[in-house]
């Protein structure tokens, strides 16, 4: 029986076996095992993330709640009933079939 020396066996179970080119060392684009390992991602450069542009809601038309909890009657003939039950208050959704965008109460 051949025995596997526990460090080995550590270093390939952990995935901490990569290889890299010496540019993706430099700029810490390389790594996806290790980086998956530890669940980072790096995009090429640690750059802050723009903020979201503000929405304009005044456009959109309020659906209408119902007696049924994530129910809401769409603003728009025919006024069919649409499921919200995943969104909050303020959100944008769609009217199945007509991709028209309401507003959830």
């Amino acid at each position: 029986m051949m025995k596997t020396p526990k460090i080995l066996v550590a270093l390939l179970a952990g995935g901490a076996l990569v290889s890299c080119t010496q540019t993706q060392q430099k700029y810490g684009l390389g790594g996806a095992a290790a980086g998956a390992a530890a669940g980072a991602y790096n995009p090429g450069g640690d750059y802050p993330v723009p903020p979201l542009a503000p929405v304009d809601n005044s456009n959109y038309k309020v659906a209408t709640p119902t007696n049924r909890p994530g129910i809401v009657r769409s603003p728009y003939p025919p006024f069919t009933v649409v499921n919200v039950s995943a969104l909050k208050t303020g959100d944008q959704a769609r009217v199945p079939g007509s991709n028209l965008i309401f507003l959830v109460p």
